[in-house]
């Protein structure tokens, strides 16, 4: 978590503490919320990893294909294998679903990116492009990323939900005002938090 807190400092301020705290205190939180913040999207990863997610039909690529076709990719490589290129050390990287550091970065420029998946030695190796512009044969691969890395959101919302309902079977709460069970991705409220 600390490691993840260090890489929000680093791509999101310069590498400035000062700047962290003071962008947390603009946002009404503190370092140990946002350190809460950072423990529950590595918990997310790591259980999204382990649950099932169907791969998606020709028909499902083909439709993603057609229904995005402004949609921002880059063609990268990555060390190691990322997720979000289908586990291919190269590949288009899709804006909605590979970490923001990769469209800022300059074309045949290195950096390491840190995820909520880990750390990646990445090289940008072309300009950013619209989804439309690349070959749905070439773009295949980083649209099953996406697909599969949606369906395990979905996966993880229908895991964490029940669990809560579980847990409320269990749990007294004043006046009976049981919460509502839900999924939140608590970074729409400091989305600098967000491990791409």
């Amino acid at each position: 978590m600390l490691t993840a807190e260090k890489a929000v400092i680093d791509q999101s301020f310069g590498g400035s503490r000062a700047a962290y705290v003071s962008a947390l205190a603009q946002a009404h939180a503190s370092v140990a919320v946002a350190r809460g913040i950072l423990g529950d999207e590595l918990r997310q990863a790591e259980i999204s990893a382990g649950l099932h997610a169907p791969a998606p039909s020709a028909a499902e690529l083909q439709t993603f294909y057609t229904s995005y076709p402004t949609l921002p990719v880059r063609l990268v490589q990555a060390k190691p294998s990322p997720v979000w290129l289908g586990g291919k050390p190269q590949g288009y990287a899709i804006s909605e679903v590979a970490p923001d550091r990769l469209f800022a970065l300059d074309t045949g420029k290195k950096a390491v990116v840190r995820t909520s998946e880990g750390v990646y030695s990445v090289k940008a190796l072309g300009d950013a492009l619209p989804l439309g512009a690349v070959p749905f044969g070439r773009a295949k691969p980083a649209i099953a990323a996406a697909l599969g890395a949606f369906a395990r959101g979905l996966a993880f919302e229908s895991w964490t939900v029940a669990r809560q309902h579980g847990a409320l079977n269990t749990a007294i709460c004043a006046k009976d005002d049981l919460p509502q069970p839900a999924a939140i991705d608590l970074t729409q409220f400091v989305p600098f938090l967000r491990l791409g």
